[in-house]
């Protein structure tokens, strides 16, 4: 994705194996998508690396210095493709939990909701004492 109009994944690294099965997946998208991958993404660095005995993974560096690695074993192309186009369109910052405010909670809806069955109550019994 691109941040102010800058694309933030700078390189992305491309680990194989030329053995292994489940490299054979990544095996095909190199073949097939890669280069044209290459060429919708001039701004991108594609760079692939051998590696023997390991399983497929796609490792994308971006401007903040961050890395993300997305295991790849035993995928087909189009979903390496999928993956490395995730790799492309993410910001690179790091993923963290959404906080929750007290408003949005569900400890004061729950007291909103015991204070109001409180004040029902209440009323109730000044309704009976006052018409009993």
């Amino acid at each position: 994705m691109a941040l102010r109009g800058v694309w933030q994944l700078q390189k992305l690294i491309v680990s194989y194996c030329d053995w292994g099965g489940s490299s054979k997946g990544i095996r095909a998208f190199m073949e097939t998508h890669l280069l044209a991958f290459k060429e919708k993404n001039p701004q991108l660095e594609v760079v692939t690396e051998l590696i023997r005995g390991q399983h497929p993974h796609l490792k994308g560096s971006y401007k903040n210095h961050n890395q993300r690695v997305v295991c790849v074993k035993n995928l087909m192309p189009e979903d390496v493709l999928l993956h490395a186009t995730r790799l492309r369109n993410a910001l690179g910052r790091k993923l963290r939990a959404i906080k929750h405010t007290a408003w949005f909670g569900g400890a004061v809806s729950e007291s909103v909701m015991l204070f109001a069955a409180g004040i029902l109550c209440i009323s109730t019994i000044i309704f009976v004492r006052y018409n009993g």
